[in-house]
């Protein structure tokens, strides 16, 4: 399996594919909880990987926390729109190094899309996602317009804004030449 989930409450361990197959499950309350995501394997993103603020439909989570079990590990995709999308999301911590401990640089994560109207960051913080961290990552991608970002902290309609999240130890980069 590439990804493993584990949660307190719900369906306790299941497999995916894909990071945004173990997302999907999360948001229709399969898996509830403290959750942790283990990425056993490199995974091709064909789509957002999209997660919802807890509380949102089904997601009813307490916090996330997503980490390679292997060195060099990589969550890629060629996606118009963002790789991980944060969409409310709370307490999510994305962990690149090994099994979640050290100050190793284990996992990229990179948006390979080169599309020129905007809009395809790597990692967006969008409606009111706080409290989310990304550490020890190497985070790629090739959305260059002043408007949009590799890490993009978008618009909010939840009135507190995208706040406290914090990205460190983290190595962000556009490619030296286009994907």
């Amino acid at each position: 399996p590439n990804v493993e989930v584990n949660a307190s409450i719900g369906n306790s361990l299941a497999y995916y594919a894909t990071v945004k197959e173990a997302y999907d499950k999360i948001n229709d309350g399969t898996h509830q909880g403290e959750i942790n995501i283990k990425i056993h394997k490199n995974t091709t993103e064909t789509a957002s990987a999209k997660l919802n603020s807890s509380g949102s439909g089904s997601a009813n989570y307490a916090s996330i926390n997503m980490y390679p079990t292997k060195t060099g590990l990589t969550i890629t995709g060629n996606i118009p729109a963002p790789l991980i999308d944060l969409d409310g999301a709370d307490n999510v911590t994305i962990n690149g190094s090994l099994n979640g401990n050290g100050a190793s640089r284990e996992l990229s994560i990179i948006n390979t899309s080169t599309v020129s109207y905007g809009g395809n960051s790597t990692i967006r913080f969008i409606n009111g996602a706080t409290n989310n961290t990304i550490k020890y990552c190497t985070i790629k991608g090739s959305e260059s317009r002043t408007d949009y970002g590799v890490i993009f902290f978008s618009s909010s309609n939840s009135g507190s804004g995208n706040s406290n999240n914090t990205v460190s130890y983290t190595h962000l980069t556009l490619p030296t030449t286009p994907y």
